[in-house]
């Protein structure tokens, strides 16, 4: 059964095109741009940042209204590669950027 789940897992995974990260997990990705697009999931934000990243190859995308996650992002360059850390859940939630030095 332990199996089953691990496979329904991997496959929702590797389907969606968004990174979905949970609490405290952290992973490395290549930054490959943003767009501005409209904001879906918070209602008092019209716009929100969709960065476009690439995982393991496969290119996913993660959308936030957070000015502090974009003041970060900021500080980077389109191919760098970085680490991703997500903290906390629902609107508490925070990223923390680094970038992976070469």
């Amino acid at each position: 059964m332990k199996d089953s789940k691990n496979v329904l897992k991997k496959y929702a995974s590797e389907a969606s095109k968004y990174l979905n990260l949970k609490d405290g997990e952290e992973v490395q990705v290549k930054y490959l741009f943003v767009e501005i697009v409209p904001n879906h999931f918070d209602s008092g934000k019209k716009e929100c940042v969709r960065y476009h990243l690439e995982f393991n190859g496969v290119e996913k995308l993660l959308e936030s209204s957070s000015g502090k996650l974009a003041d970060q992002m900021s500080a980077l360059s389109e191919g760098d590669m970085i680490s991703i850390k997500r903290a906390g859940v629902g609107n508490n939630t925070k990223y923390i950027v680094t970038k992976i030095k070469e």
